[in-house]
């Protein structure tokens, strides 16, 4: 059975020049927790332009944009699924 979205993988493969170059912006990986409440706000200014890149490939939905993008940066980005979006405020990561 075929889809239209790519696995993850092939995202990868695919737009990994664009996807790199994005990354590139945030730095190196670091930890989530050790960061102030000012970088945090800064590095989610940053993480907006490469989320909705992401998330307009293939129609991409929430759950695999932070999955792909934690793949590059796992101790920086966290992954949001059913059970995060359902207690978060952070309405942004819903739209693409």
């Amino acid at each position: 059975m075929r889809t239209s979205t790519p696995p993850p993988v092939q995202i990868l493969f695919t737009y990994a020049d664009h996807l790199n170059a994005q990354l590139g912006g945030l730095g190196a990986d670091r930890e989530l927790a050790s960061l102030s409440a000012a970088e945090a706000r800064d590095l989610e200014e940053q993480n907006r332009p490469l989320w909705s890149a992401v998330r307009k490939l293939h129609d991409v939905g929430v759950t695999r944009t932070s999955k792909l993008l934690a793949r590059k940066r796992p101790n920086l980005i966290p992954i949001y699924d059913s059970v995060i979006l359902s207690v978060s405020s952070d309405t942004d990561c819903r739209r693409p």
